[in-house]
């Protein structure tokens, strides 16, 4: 913060949000296209001619640099934070401008404890794909169970008429 655009030194308890470098970047963008439309004889209400002027830029910012594309989209950069101790540590940085993505050597504790990260799919795949073997053998089980079960029936059922047209007929 002591550097420009801002020049102010904060005490070690006070931070500045990200958005507020943002919002500033934001509002420069629109100052050096608004100044540039002016210049060439534009008026202010000129909403176009300043949002073209916008397109296909690069400035350096408060945030940092700064490049809008084509299509008024800032190409960002990303920082992936890790919440540790009460505070967020960045674990990796990716700069759009050099395209570096920087990892930082830190011990990430995942959850259940483990410091390796979690598997990207479930062992037998996201629809079983990988496990299309053992749900075959539970399936050959369960219908073996199901068959020798039915036929049981099936077998106690004709014993059980069997003795009784015995009984009604010698009785």
């Amino acid at each position: 913060m002591q550097d420009p655009p801002f020049f102010i030194t904060l005490a070690e308890s006070e931070k500045v949000e990200v958005y507020a470098g943002a919002i500033y970047d934001a509002i420069y963008l629109y100052a050096i296209a608004l100044n540039e439309t002016l210049a060439a004889g534009g008026k202010k209400k000129d909403g176009k001619s300043i949002v073209g002027r916008m397109m296909s830029r690069e400035f350096e910012g408060a945030s940092g640099q700064v490049k809008i594309d084509s299509s008024g989209d800032r190409e960002p950069d990303y920082s992936l934070k890790y919440y540790v101790n009460g505070s967020f540590q960045n674990i990796a940085d990716y700069n759009h401008s050099t395209g570096g993505f920087n990892l930082r050597d830190v011990i990430v504790i995942w959850a259940g404890g483990r410091t390796t990260p979690p598997a990207d799919h479930p062992p037998c795949g996201w629809v079983n794909e990988h496990c299309v073997e053992q749900d075959q053998e539970a399936s050959r089980l369960i219908n073996v169970a199901i068959g020798s079960a039915t036929a049981g029936v099936v077998v106690l059922a004709l014993v059980f008429i069997v003795i009784t047209r015995y009984f009604d007929r010698y009785m």
